[in-house]
């Protein structure tokens, strides 16, 4: 949230359903209903088949892992009641996170699980498809919802960036007993930190970082990329080959990099450098 000094307002950083204009939100429901959506179905249509899916999570497994690892501890740390669903610019669930219960639930209850899909003609207005269509972060409360069956659940959803580009959707979906406003601090920090290891798990990405932080110790150009392939737990004969130098040399830079950055062992240093 951002807080306006002059204006005393607080600006959040995400739009909700009723400041979009009305004739938009109206175009989008006239295509759900021509396309045979019902407001009253239980369970979403089956999605892509265990093949598919298969191959989608495949090309995503970096993006999931990283996402897994911080709407895990997102929801260990917040409300009973949430969960974080990761989709494809298409809207394809890619992977749910949050208690086992609520998961299952939701697969056996409502048919949402892997594979299953956020489509305008399937799921109506919820926070994926608008947050697809805006390509924004957006927030949807429970009555604002299509679906009946999401009528008691309050949903932010936002783009993922990486590279400059939309490569998936989150959401955050919590049950209307709780704050929304509260919630959305933890979506925040959720997704900043999802951007910045995806950022960081891009081998040219992590070498700039890495070399920007060796930037105070005025390192050689020769000590960067030693103490770089020391860091990403290459060995001392394996950097050689790749240097053209020998194993021995590799050591007494290495030392040198120790000497500079004031660490006395690897630890020290992986600690220094990739914490």
């Amino acid at each position: 949230m951002v807080f306006d000094t002059q204006q005393a307002t607080i600006h959040n950083p995400w739009i909700e359903l009723d400041s979009i204009h009305p004739e938009r939100v109206n175009v989008w429901r006239r295509a759900s209903m021509q396309a045979g959506f019902k407001a009253d179905q239980t369970k979403l249509m089956n999605g892509l088949s265990e093949k598919e899916f298969e191959n989608l999570e495949d090309d995503f497994q970096t993006t999931i892992i990283i996402a897994g690892r911080h709407c895990e501890r997102a929801w260990r740390g917040m409300f009973s009641s949430v969960l974080f669903m990761l989709t494809t610019c298409d809207g394809v669930v890619l992977s749910i996170f949050g208690r086992d219960k609520l998961v299952e639930q939701m697969n056996e209850m409502h048919n949402v699980r892997g594979g299953t899909i956020f489509s305008l003609e399937q799921t109506g207005i919820n926070a994926i498809t608008v947050a697809r269509m805006t390509k924004e972060w957006v927030y949807v409360s429970g009555r604002e919802h299509d679906l009946e069956m999401f009528s008691s659940w309050s949903c932010f959803c936002s783009p993922v960036y990486h590279n400059g580009k939309i490569i998936a959707y989150l959401d955050m979906s919590l049950s209307d007993e709780n704050d929304p406003m509260l919630a959305a601090g933890y979506f925040g920090l959720v997704l900043q930190g999802i951007e910045r290891d995806l950022k960081r798990s891009c081998p040219e990405n992590r070498k700039k970082e890495i070399y920007k932080q060796f930037e105070p110790f005025n390192l050689t150009p020769r000590e960067k990329e030693v103490g770089y392939f020391w860091l990403i737990n290459q060995g001392a004969l394996q950097i050689g080959m790749q240097l053209g130098i020998t194993e021995g040399t590799v050591r007494n830079v290495i030392k040198k990099v120790y000497a500079k950055t004031k660490v006395s062992d690897k630890g020290q240093y992986m600690r220094e450098f990739l914490y």
